[in-house]
């Protein structure tokens, strides 16, 4: 197995960094957090590291609050990079260079898109969450399981399945879900800290969010976007997890789109779909990727002209898609007559 491999060179090794992609969600803060505490538990000099702030949500997590942001504040010089749940080098961030610098790097994702940029790269796009992976890796180390590292493991499943919704979700999910909840995990306390909370500025902003949202090709596209200056009205830079997800559930929506200034002509688009169009190829035009449900990429420009040009080719991919669909269906017709 894969994670054997890895198990065996990072036990080699020392002065471990582990670094989590910019603008976190939870399968790459829970996942980083847990290879962390596992590698403290082998007695490794390691340290976990990120572009962006753990989101508040996440920072009731074990060894989350040890994470340090931006490469200006590592407290040593790593002999190896792990790059944890990160789809390509950019989602690195300001770590990118120091990537390039080390004599080991390791790669440990789920991203179908991901073009594997380390020297050891373990890649498998059908695993449940990177969070999956961390977990075979944990055993393999020899590392026995305890409440800090199942809940780390735990939310990083938990959050990279929507809560075990996602098609993503197999019965091995459930089965390792099982065995982390025999660890202590206090799943009410969990799922609200997940679910249920969120700060009252959050939820001034989310209702921005979703009074411009547009719909377009009869209701099967929708989008919505927020500015740098209101980011700032709201605090700063909440949270902006799972605002695309109540974009994409409207029940005519195929494909949701949420676009996000984050500084000035760099926009964050993240993309969501149901059924048939793959959001994660539709990524890779513009030098992102991800998952065929779920995908995301930055763009270069200003906010309104990235959504009308991205609108467009969206527009154009999917009539693309619904023509293919539509022959394919006409061809099993034909040959079943």
């Amino acid at each position: 197995m894969r994670s054997s491999l890895v198990a065996a060179e990072l036990k080699q090794l020392d002065n471990i960094l582990l670094v989590a992609h910019a603008s976190p969600d939870g399968d790459t803060i829970g996942s980083t957090c847990a290879l962390f505490g596992a590698l403290k538990a082998l007695g490794k000099r390691a340290c976990m590291a990120c572009d962006s702030p753990v989101p508040a949500v996440y920072e009731f997590l074990p060894f989350a609050r040890e994470m340090c942001i931006g490469a200006d504040k590592l407290p040593f010089k790593p002999d190896c990079i792990v790059a944890v749940d990160c789809a390509d080098l950019q989602r690195l961030g300001s770590f990118q260079a120091v990537f390039t610098r080390v004599t080991h790097t390791i790669n440990i994702d789920h991203h179908i898109t991901n073009p594997g940029f380390a020297d050891n790269s373990w890649i498998e796009p059908d695993a449940s969450s990177t969070g999956a992976l961390i977990y075979d890796l944990i055993g393999a180390l020899g590392v026995s399981l305890n409440y800090e590292l199942a809940l780390c493991v735990f939310v990083a499943i938990s959050t990279d399945t929507g809560h075990f919704a996602y098609s993503n979700t197999t019965p091995e999910t459930f089965a390792v879900a099982a065995k982390l909840t025999e660890y202590g995990l206090d799943m009410p306390s969990i799922t609200d800290r997940l679910y249920r909370s969120r700060s009252f500025s959050r939820t001034r902003l989310l209702g921005l969010i979703l009074s411009r949202v547009e719909l377009l090709m009869e209701g099967a596209i929708s989008v919505s976007y927020v500015t740098r200056e209101e980011l700032n009205t709201y605090g700063g830079a909440p949270d902006m997890e799972g605002m695309i997800e109540l974009i994409r559930d409207i029940d005519s929506v195929e494909t949701a789109v949420f676009l996000r200034e984050k500084e000035k002509e760099v926009i964050k688009v993240s993309l969501r779909s149901k059924r048939d169009f793959d959001v994660g190829a539709f990524a890779a035009r513009f030098g992102g990727g991800g998952h065929q449900r779920a995908a995301g990429c930055t763009i270069a420009g200003q906010l309104a002209d990235v959504k009308e040009e991205l609108l467009k080719q969206l527009h154009e991919a999917m009539e693309a898609c619904a023509k293919a669909r539509a022959s394919q269906d006409n061809s099993s017709t034909e040959r079943s007559v």
